[in-house]
């Protein structure tokens, strides 16, 4: 079989991640805030932001949990510490596939196998060729083994 052919050809988990999420914060801000994160070579993968109430928005995105700490104290530059908010408990699975690019409903397999066994989606990012959810670590092993039995990886 061509990788063209196969839908999903990888899948990969990482739990060196945690979420961080700003609740209530300043759209003006967000740009800010990010290059100030980036300033201090603090690598940001997942972003997750809520329409704009007003010019009002919850930001979630993660981080390295060896970059925790210090990403916390600039946040509190820019939100007050009752709007922040750590999750910890977060394993990221990603699906990798050429096959995406042209197959309908990839996206739509994966909810249904996370809904079939009660897998909450915490964060979600998609590409033509990936899509990476972040979702409770102790759903690791049962999303692995389902995503992989589906998918056939």
């Amino acid at each position: 079989m061509r990788l063209e052919e196969k839908v999903i050809t990888g899948l990969a988990t990482s739990n060196d991640v945690v979420i961080l999420t700003i609740k209530d914060f300043s759209l003006d801000k967000v740009s800010s805030l990010f290059e100030c994160i980036a300033s201090k070579n603090i690598s940001v993968d997942m972003i997750s932001q809520t329409a704009p109430i007003g010019d009002i928005v919850n930001v979630s995105f993660t981080i390295s949990k060896e970059d925790l700490n210090e990403c916390k104290e600039l946040v509190e530059k820019y939100a007050n510490s009752k709007d922040i908010v750590v999750d910890s408990e977060v394993t990221k699975v990603s699906l990798v596939g050429l096959g995406m690019k042209n197959t309908a409903g990839v996206a739509s397999k994966v909810f249904k196998i996370f809904k079939d066994n009660n897998i909450k989606v915490k964060l979600i990012t998609t590409s033509e060729i990936r899509i990476s959810c972040a979702i409770n670590s102790s759903d690791e092993e049962v999303a692995i083994n389902e995503v992989a039995k589906v998918f056939n990886v």
